[in-house]
């Protein structure tokens, strides 16, 4: 099966939104082969309509994943029982750090992994794969300096510290970690800016304290992993890092 996702040509006429679709397009190609990627067929043009053909991804989003499932994110707050299966976030979490690793191997940064971007294949209902879009905010991770502005839905996720000094593959490491989180918890460690903030220049996270919640089972290394991803880390510190390896010596399951 295939995904049509639709421009309408109309609507390419401004710097901006052609520069975002010659951006995508440009990635798109040159990264046929990263794990993980959207998989990209083809592109081309039918009546007023340039068109992308993309693998389907039969689950949707992440984020639709976990609105089924009862996650309120607007709400944020602490589910009575886990909605996301400890082989589910190992799934995504794994896939994720694997995804980063060839992008900024390729001198990539995405700079907004968050739900919306994630796109589940399921079976039996269960997370078995997943495929990481959204690549219209990617950018070259020489130009680390730039800012983003994040959309209203997905600014949660994305690093407090970019959004003012600019990207870097900190960055895209800490969104891991805040994706991780949610799926963890079905909330988010922060609800204002400011909080978020505060997290980052301290780098270390606090965790709910589960004994309050008999049903909700973590995983120890789950938290590691999510502490890992929110650690704070020079700019650049990771550029040499091949993040795969490193965990394989922590974590059992990244093997």
């Amino acid at each position: 099966m295939r995904y049509l996702k639709f421009f309408e040509l109309d609507t390419l006429t401004s710097k901006s939104s052609l520069k975002y679709l010659k951006r995508e397009i440009q990635i798109l190609l040159r990264s046929k082969n990263t794990p993980h990627i959207t998989p990209f067929i083809q592109y081309g043009s039918y009546n007023n309509f340039l068109i992308f053909a993309f693998d389907y991804c039969n689950g949707g989003s992440l984020q639709k994943v976990a609105e089924s499932r009862g996650i309120n994110l607007s709400a944020n707050l602490l589910g009575l029982n886990q909605r996301f299966t400890f082989n589910e976030i190992k799934i995504v979490a794994k896939s994720l750090i694997e995804f980063i690793d060839d992008m900024h191997g390729r001198n990539f940064l995405h700079r907004s992994i968050n739900p919306k971007h994630i796109l589940v294949i399921m079976e039996k209902n269960m997370i078995t794969k997943i495929k990481v879009g959204g690549l219209k905010s990617a950018k070259s991770a020489n130009v680390i300096a730039e800012s983003l502005v994040p959309a209203i839905e997905t600014i949660r996720f994305a690093d407090p510290l970019a959004v003012e000094e600019g990207f870097c593959e900190n960055s895209d490491l800490w969104s891991i970690g805040m994706v991780i989180y949610f799926m963890t918890f079905g909330k988010l460690p922060a609800n204002k800016f400011p909080e978020f903030l505060e997290i980052r220049n301290r780098g270390t996270i606090a965790f709910p304290n589960t004994s309050d919640y008999p049903n909700l089972k973590i995983d120890e290394s789950i938290n590691f992993f999510i502490q890992f991803c929110i650690a704070k880390r020079k700019m650049g510190e990771l550029s040499q890092i091949v993040l795969v390896d490193l965990l394989k010596k922590s974590i059992p399951w990244f093997n």
